[in-house]
This record gives C-alpha cells, structure tokens and sequence, in this order.
C-alpha cells in the first residue's frame, strides 16, 4: 500500500472489524468534528472487506485530548501485538507504557490472555519506572502468571519520548511502533 487509507469512528472492535454497537464510520467532515470534540478512534487501514463491512487494520488510535493517547499494532488475525500509551504532563504527550505481545502464531487471532510473553517498559518524564518481561496471562482471562521478572530503574533518558497531540490526519508519527526507542 503506497498511500495511508484511515477509517474514523468513536469506537472501534478489533474482533469484528467494525464500529461498535451504535457506533458508525464517520466521514471526513464528521471525524474532524469529533476529533475537536476529543474523541475519535483512528483506524489505520490494511484491508476493508466491503461484502460484510470489516475492516482489517494494521494499528488503531484512541485520542482523547487531555485523557492521552493509545495506539494498538496488530499482526495475523488482528491480534495486538503492541501497544503503547501517552499520558498528558504540561503541554505534551509522553510515551509512559510500551508493551508488546508474543503469541504461538499468527494463525489465528488470540486474545491478551492468550500471549506467551509479555513485555512492558513503564517510563514516568523524571526517568524513573520499572520493566516486566515473562510468560503472559495464565489459563484465565486476567490472570498473570507469577514467574514474571519485575525491575525498577531510575536515569531512563526521557527526551526521547516527548510528542505534541497531532493535528487532525497527522498520525503517523504517534503510530510509529518504535517511537522514542526503547534502551537496552
């Protein structure tokens, strides 16, 4: 795909590939209305499947201006692979939770209480936070498997992960996976 395709609703089912419940599709003049409204879902979009009205997407966005930002990757059958959240501190966004997700394959599609490993970077603007790396959710949903590897950290460089709140069709930089970098 050369060119950027997005579908715009206030809320968005990965599972089904469509608007939920009441929610509908918005049009261009609708989504910009909603976005100064602060609350719109962006939908990056790979395939849409006109028959049914799914749609496959490569991330999703959730803005809502001063709450912060959420952007899930997905990979397979729209399995969240990444996620990352921005918080608002002053004037800005800032990468405060990175987390990516392995599962067995990309056959089909799992759920997060289904991932093998789980690893998430916790960052707070003074450098400080702490990092998880081990085996994702055991047997029931939300429930977290207790060999899991916690360590706290201070001297984390922050300048990295500062962003302003985009202007309306400018996602890409928020929807890079990989914003900020993650150290090693």
């Amino acid at each position: 795909m050369t060119e950027a395709e997005y579908a715009y609703t206030t809320r968005w089912n990965a599972r089904t590939g469509r608007p939920v419940a009441e929610h509908v599709w918005l049009d261009e003049i609708g989504s910009r209305e909603v976005f100064a409204a602060h609350n719109l879902e962006v939908v990056r979009v790979v395939k849409r499947r006109e028959s049914d009205g799914a749609v496959r997407a490569a991330w999703v966005m959730g803005l809502a201006y001063k709450a912060g930002v959420r952007v899930q990757w997905f990979q397979g059958q729209h399995t969240v692979w990444r996620l990352n959240d921005y918080q608002w501190f002053g004037d800005r966004l800032f990468r405060t939770v990175t987390t990516s997700y392995d599962y067995p394959d990309t056959e089909r599609r799992y759920d997060f209480n289904e991932c093998i490993e789980l690893r998430s970077l916790v960052v707070l603007p003074d450098g400080t936070g702490h990092t998880m790396v081990g085996p994702g959710h055991a047997g029931r949903r939300g429930a977290w498997v207790e060999d899991r590897q916690i360590e706290n950290f201070s001297g984390y460089r922050t300048d990295n992960l500062w962003i302003d709140y985009p202007e309306f069709g400018d996602w890409e930089p928020l929807a890079d996976a990989s914003f900020g970098g993650d150290q090693e």
